[in-house]
C-alpha cells in the first residue's frame, strides 16, 4: 500500500493525478451548438400600444372567479369599533371570605388574628 501525503483538507499532494487520467470530451455537433429562439408565452406581435394603470386586471373579479349564481360581499369597514380592545385585558379578581359564624368554642382560638 502507498504512502500518500494530503493536505489539511483532505487532497492529495503528488503522486497520481485524475486530471492526467480523464479522457477528452468528444467534440461537440454543429446541431447542438447552434442557439435557438427562446420560447415564450407572449405572442409574436409585440404591441407598443400604452396601457393605462386603470385599463390593467391584475386579478380576476369575484364573480369571474366564484361565478355568476355566488353573490360576495366585500366590507371595507371594520365590524368591532375602535374603543373595543382586539385583545381584551386580564381582569384581576379579588376576594375576600371571611367567616362570620365564629369558630366554634372547641377551637381554642379567636378570629381576631386570622
Amino acid at each position: 500500500m502507498a504512502s500518500y501525503a494530503f493536505d489539511e483538507f483532505g487532497n492529495m499532494i503528488g503522486g497520481e493525478s485524475s486530471e492526467d487520467e480523464a479522457e477528452p470530451l468528444p467534440p461537440a455537433d454543429e446541431e447542438e451548438l447552434s442557439v435557438a429562439p427562446m420560447e415564450t408565452d407572449e405572442p409574436e406581435e409585440e404591441s407598443r400600444a400604452i396601457t393605462l394603470h386603470e385599463d390593467k386586471q391584475y386579478y380576476p373579479e369575484a364573480s369571474e372567479v366564484y361565478g355568476e349564481k355566488v353573490k360576495t360581499v366585500v366590507l371595507d369597514e371594520d365590524a368591532q369599533p375602535i374603543t373595543e380592545p382586539i385583545l381584551k385585558p386580564a381582569t384581576v379578581k379579588t376576594f375576600s371570605v371571611l367567616d362570620n359564624t365564629g369558630a366554634p368554642a372547641t377551637a381554642g382560638y379567636t378570629t381576631q388574628f386570622l
